[in-house]
């Protein structure tokens, strides 16, 4: 690769390199000698040329800002003309508008017929009752639309009631009191029907010995008639049993009359306070609550003594049978008694103390059924009152949510009186209201007579009032503006005869005439310096070209220093990119030529390409010559494979030219060789000489 042109002009390159840097140190001496040279003989010129020089960089000065005010002034001079004129023409414009103007107000004043011939009294008199109406127009629409959002309001505040009272089976607000009592009652209700529900179930459990206690009433007659006691023992032993049982029935009599009392006179004490709550001016139901609940405190101190008292009859009594006095083993040979202990001994009962002792607790076993039989009674009069209550608001109370609907009927209770409440509220509100609307409408009627009498017309509608007053508003807008365009119109004229300007115009004259101060100003100063430029003597033309050289031989000398850095770098750049060359550029052509004619035949062909990049093609064990072992047609594909390939290296982009190189292509192959042509037309010129009518239908080319 390296005898190629390419890599010949690579080695050329560097050998003069090599030539160049051994040579820069002598060049580089030589040029600073020629340099001090020039510099002692600009220094004979130094002092002369300074003064000189100074004197030429103030002439450009002051011309460069000669040049910059005239430019400056005229600007400003162009832009006051413009200002001028168009004021001027924006003055005479107006003048016509306003003439205009005034011409077309005064023609609608006198179109104005219903206020134009009255008087400037009855003028402002309309005037005054006009804007009175209006406002008591703007006041009474304000209050109808108050009224309007205040009746709906009202409407849904009466539905909401309806609904409240609907729930709570009322038709209106007076039956409110009724309901909350009831509701308060029902509450109190609710909770002693707790309590005693709690109570029923309190059940005493009996067994198999009182059963046959029940069966066998006389058992402890039986058994104290078989024993062997003194006979006053026995009358004793009647006796206190006898004064026990009359005792105990004498305290559960009065406990159960104690304990009735205790109840209604507590109940009655929750009624009197809830009408107290719903009705503060009744004071001697707060009174009787006061009363009702003392005397329930006395009886519930008398019941509980009561019970006390029994209590201890129970246990003095079960404390004389426990002792030794009665207690006694039974054995005897009666056959009915016999079988009696036997069945009491099964019970765990083997003396006639114990069998006192367990009869005593019968007793009171059955006593307490009986009093739990009364207790149900009550509890059934207690739930048929609150059917009777709960039947009053649609509620049954065997329902197992009856508890929660109670608490909803009193939050819907609380909901109805606050609504009711807020109800009678609106209600006065919009009472107010209308009022005031009346009052307002009596206002706004009697104006309407005023304005009948005004316009000699006693059947004036209220369209004929509203009329009426536009025109006087219209009429006194129309004067009013009548009366500004006159001032208008007189001040346009005025400045249009004074010839005055606004503040703009002014800003710009008077910037013109400070300019043309400094612009002669500048112009003085400027001939000055041209006098004292024409009386020196330089020779200028010579020390200019001295500074020439100078300044050429110092850029050749910056040149050289910056070769000498460089030249060692700029050689290793070169011959890597020989080697690259050498190396790579080969391999790339290959790779680049294989695909191209791949592609082209849609084949592989066996091509061989050497370093000087010539092709050969083996045949019979032998590289031979394309041209002599391929068809016309392959071989002129295979040179338009290696033309591109050669261009595709190329990094200019050089234009790509083909010369009627298609002719013996078919129709397969021109097609893949058209594909490869569009390919690289994306990066460079193709310019295509056939005679070949077939590539029209490919691509878009520009023919020539």
């Amino acid at each position: 690769m390296e005898k190629t042109d390419t890599g010949r002009r690579l080695s050329l390159l560097i050998e003069r390199l090599n030539t160049a840097e051994l040579e820069m140190p002598t060049t580089n001496s030589t040029i600073k000698k020629e340099i001090l040279v020039l510099e002692k003989e600009i220094d004979s010129f130094h002092d002369q040329y300074t003064g000189y020089n100074d004197l030429c960089k103030k002439k450009i000065g002051l011309e460069k800002i000669l040049k910059g005010e005239t430019s400056r002034i005229k600007e400003i001079e162009s832009s006051l003309n413009q200002e001028r004129d168009q004021h001027i023409r924006g003055m005479k414009l107006d003048f016509s508008e306003f003439n205009a103007k005034l011409k077309h107000i005064r023609s609608e004043i006198d179109q104005l017929d219903l206020v134009k011939g009255n008087s400037a009294e009855s003028t402002e008199k309309a005037r005054r009752l006009s804007e009175e109406y209006q406002k008591l127009q703007a006041s009474e629409k304000n209050l109808s639309r108050l009224i309007g959002g205040l009746n709906a309001e009202l409407t849904e505040s009466n539905e909401k009631i309806k609904g409240y009272f609907k729930i709570l089976n009322i038709d209106d607000s007076d039956e409110l009191e009724t309901v909350h009592v009831k509701v308060r009652n029902l509450s109190f209700l609710k909770k002693l029907h707790a309590v005693k529900q709690s109570n029923s179930n309190d059940n005493i459990q009996d067994g198999a010995l009182w059963k046959f206690f029940s069966e066998n009433e006389d058992i402890l007659e039986r058994s104290e008639r078989l024993e062997s006691r003194p006979e006053k023992e026995n009358s004793q032993f009647d006796q206190e049993a006898g004064d026990a049982r009359l005792r105990i029935k004498s305290v559960d009599s009065n406990a159960a009359t104690t304990k009735y009392i205790c109840i209604a006179s507590f109940a009655l004490a929750v009624i009197c306070a809830v009408i107290s709550f719903t009705k503060s001016e009744f004071f001697i139901v707060r009174y009787g609550t006061v009363f009702f609940f003392v005397i329930g405190l006395i009886y519930l101190f008398l019941w509980s003594r009561l019970k006390r008292d029994r209590s201890s009859i129970y246990k003095t009594l079960l404390d004389n049978y426990s002792t030794d006095k009665y207690s006694t083993s039974y054995t005897t040979d009666d056959n009915g008694t016999s079988q009696i202990w036997k069945t009491l001994n099964e019970f765990g009962i083997g003396n006639l103390g114990e069998l006192r002792k367990k009869y005593i607790e019968y007793i009171q076993y059955r006593e307490k059924q009986e009093s739990n039989s009364q207790r149900l009674e009550q509890y059934r009069e207690l739930e048929l009152e609150m059917e009777d209550a709960l039947s009053e608001f649609n509620l049954d109370i065997d329902d197992p949510s009856v508890e929660s609907q109670i608490g909803n009927i009193e939050k819907i209770l609380n909901e109805t009186q606050v609504t009711v409440a807020s109800s009678k509220t609106l209600d006065k509100q919009v009472k107010a209201l209308k009022k005031d609307q009346k009052e307002q409408l009596d206002q706004i009627r009697t104006l309407q007579s005023k304005f009948a009498a005004m316009l000699r017309k006693p059947d004036a509608s209220l369209e004929d009032i509203n009329n009426y007053c536009k025109s006087l508003e219209q009429y006194r807008d129309l004067q009013n503006k009548e009366a500004g365009m006159l001032n208008e119109l007189n001040r346009a004229e005025n400045n249009m005869k004074s010839g005055r300007f606004p503040e703009s115009i002014n800003r710009l004259v008077f910037a013109v005439t400070k300019g043309k101060e400094s612009l002669e100003q500048s112009k003085n100063e400027l001939g000055e310096v041209d006098a004292e430029l024409k009386g020196m003597k330089v020779e200028k033309q010579s020390v200019l070209k001295l500074l020439e050289k100078r300044d050429s031989l110092t850029r050749r000398l910056k040149t050289l220093k910056a070769s000498m850095g460089k030249i060692g770098t700029i050689r290793r750049i070169i011959k890597q990119q020989r080697l690259n060359y050498v190396t790579t550029y080969g391999k790339e052509f290959k790779d680049e030529f294989s695909r191209i004619l791949s592609k082209i035949l849609n084949r592989d062909l066996p091509v061989f390409v050497e370093d000087n990049l010539t092709l050969r093609l083996p045949a019979d064990g032998k590289l031979r010559i394309p041209e002599d072992s391929l068809s016309s047609a392959t071989f002129d594909q295979l040179l338009f494979a290696y033309k591109v390939a050669l261009y595709k290296l190329l990094p200019d982009g050089a234009p790509f030219i083909i010369d009627n190189a298609f002719i013996r292509y078919d129709d397969a192959r021109l097609s893949n060789v058209m594909n490869i042509i569009l390919e690289e037309s994306e990066t460079r010129q193709i310019i295509i000489l056939t005679s070949d009518k077939r590539l029209q239908a490919y691509g878009n080319f520009v023919y020539m």
